[in-house]
């Protein structure tokens, strides 16, 4: 038997847009936030600067990068995971995070790169990570899947990147409702 779609609920969503959005010296937090799967979540939307943020996580993400975003920096950000991880981007690219912080860890990986999406099979790409770091002084984690890997110039970063057959079977049962 398939599993039923499900329907993420988000606190903030931008789509559908390639209009200049700056979002500047704010904090995304909400209390009841394991009722969210991500507080910040961007589809199909470029053109975006989001600078000295605080930005709490839902159940899942602090934020959810997909359906072909691009053009999206965070600048001094800082991300606190409550949830699963900090960031997800998939089927995106041209996307950079400079000088941010994530306080906290995920529970596998604390960035997710090329996870599924319901868009197809589009690669992440173009993914820049520069001086993040953790506030505990691990490294950040970064899981890469259906992407390129990101470049890193310094921070505390480490990548591991999954072994294509793996992902590839957990994309195909996805699509059939299977996991």
């Amino acid at each position: 038997m398939a599993k039923k779609k499900r329907i993420d609920k988000n606190y903030i969503s931008y789509a559908e847009s390639n209009e200049t959005l700056i979002i500047e010296s704010k904090t995304i937090h909400v209390d009841n936030w394991q009722d969210y799967a991500d507080l910040l979540k961007f589809s199909n939307r470029q053109n975006v600067i989001i600078r000295n943020c605080i930005v709490y996580g839902g159940k899942e993400d602090c934020v959810d990068i997909n359906r072909l975003c691009k053009n999206i920096c965070f600048f001094k950000c800082r991300f606190i995971i409550q949830g699963a991880r900090a960031i997800t981007i998939k089927a995106s690219g041209e996307i950079g995070f400079l000088d941010c912080v994530i306080a906290g860890h995920g529970k596998n990986h604390d960035i997710q790169l090329g996870n599924y999406t319901h868009t197809g099979n589009i690669k992440t790409y173009n993914i820049h990570i520069e001086n993040v770091t953790s506030e505990d002084g691990k490294p950040v984690v970064v899981n890469v899947m259906n992407s390129q890997k990101p470049k890193v110039i310094g921070g505390n970063i480490k990548v591991t990147v999954m072994f294509a057959p793996f992902w590839k079977i957990y994309f195909f049962l996805r699509r059939k409702g299977i996991v």
